[in-house]
């Protein structure tokens, strides 16, 4: 497979480099002379004809569109399968049309990019389709499907969802579990909570975001579990979580715990809930023994919003022996200075614009986990422009997150 991807990546250098029009296209929707493009699906070299539809695929002409709805149906698998991908842009019968004839291609490539063609253009009246192709024999299409189930939000497909979380390939696990998490049919937590296993920490991690949407009590103790375990690649998103299964009352209950990675999850976790009946706990947390628990005691307060914390954040940014800590509060201290009537989300919208560049990338990561579809743009931007390299890859981690771009 790995030699499949070289050589096409190779034939794509390749072909780009000869073809004018190739050469001029970009990422960014500009595909240069888009009828010499169109002409090059013509050509007797099937390398060439896979550039100029991997060109065409990234823009929104009406004549590339159609271009790629016949090149859809090339004798090159190659070919056929870069402009199925291609075709999810189109809202148009035609297309429609030509994306579901790709579904029932003999090459699993050519169908799993036309999943992927339906899942973008959210292709509901097939759902029944892509149901069959959770069980395909390739799993490259397995995974397509899941995630078309997932966007397509089809109920109907959440047993064989939750099958597919004992499938031996960690990517249709994981896209199994984010589906179910999607779908939002609770009858998946029990099999998701089991999952919290898995030998794969990126499934893990699938897993807990899927049960954070689920927003079900019953998967408490066991994201509760998880924080204790301290996996470093968990801690973050953890609290996120426990905000939506968990009662405040028990929230509080986690400041007693005798693992700092707990105290922490819990104190961070009672500022998302917006619980401010634990202010007091939270400001008795900056005193904590342990750094990760006086950092999340600071962002928790400062989810509050309030400037009652003020003194106590101020000494916390200013003295904590922590630089993480520090920055934490300072952060706390813009979320609480911009406060009044402002949503979270617009607090820390206001804060990536902090001269301190620890704090715009903390604000950036917060708004990533909060899912704040509302601070795009913003971080678009931030991802774009920011003087700080960890800012802006923050920034382009965090619009990944809540545009769901890696699945």
């Amino acid at each position: 497979m790995l030699h499949r991807v070289a050589a096409v990546s190779l034939a794509l250098l390749v072909a780009a480099a000869c073809q004018p029009a190739v050469r001029n296209a970009d990422r960014r929707g500009h595909v240069g002379d888009v009828p010499a493009l169109v002409r090059q699906l013509a050509h007797p070299d099937a390398v060439v004809r896979f550039a100029a539809a991997s060109a065409l695929s990234r823009g929104t002409d009406p004549v590339g569109a159609a271009a790629l709805i016949a090149a859809s149906r090339d004798a090159a698998t190659a070919v056929r399968a870069v402009a199925c991908a291609g075709l999810g842009a189109g809202r148009d019968a035609a297309a429609t049309a030509a994306r579901h004839l790709c579904l029932g291609d003999p090459d699993p490539s050519v169908r799993a990019a036309g999943l992927h063609a339906v899942a973008a253009a959210s292709d509901h009246g097939v759902e029944a389709t892509v149901r069959a192709l959770l069980q395909d024999p390739d799993a490259g299409v397995v995974r397509r499907a899941a995630v078309a189930s997932g966007r397509l939000a089809d109920h109907a497909a959440v047993p064989t969802l939750v099958r597919l979380l004992d499938h031996p390939t960690p990517g249709v696990r994981g896209a199994a579990a984010w589906s179910l998490g999607v779908v939002g049919d609770r009858a998946a937590v029990g099999p998701l909570v089991r999952c919290l296993d898995d030998p794969d920490g990126g499934q893990r991690a699938i897993v807990l975001d899927a049960l954070g949407r689920l927003g079900d009590p019953s998967a408490a103790a066991a994201v509760v579990q998880v924080a204790a375990a301290g996996h470093p690649s968990l801690t973050a998103q953890v609290p996120f979580v426990l905000a939506r299964v968990t009662a405040s009352a028990a929230l509080v209950a986690l400041l007693d715990n005798r693992t700092p990675a707990v105290r922490a999850a819990g104190a961070l976790a009672l500022g998302i809930a917006g619980a401010e009946s634990a202010r007091a706990r939270l400001v008795s947390a900056l005193s904590d023994a342990a750094a990760t628990v006086r950092e999340h005691a600071a962002l928790g307060l400062g989810f509050f919003g309030s400037a009652t914390d003020v003194d106590r954040l101020q000494v916390a940014a200013g003295g904590d022996p922590e630089p993480v800590v520090r920055a934490a509060a300072t952060l706390a201290l813009a979320l609480a200075g911009a406060a009044g009537t402002m949503t979270v989300a617009s607090r820390l919208d206001a804060a990536l614009a902090h001269a301190d560049e620890d704090v715009r990338m903390r604000a950036a990561e917060l708004l990533g986990w909060l899912r704040a579809g509302a601070s795009l743009d913003a971080l678009r931007a931030l991802a774009q422009h920011d003087a700080s390299d960890k800012v802006r890859g923050a920034a382009r981690v965090a619009v990944d997150r809540i545009t769901d771009a890696d699945v």
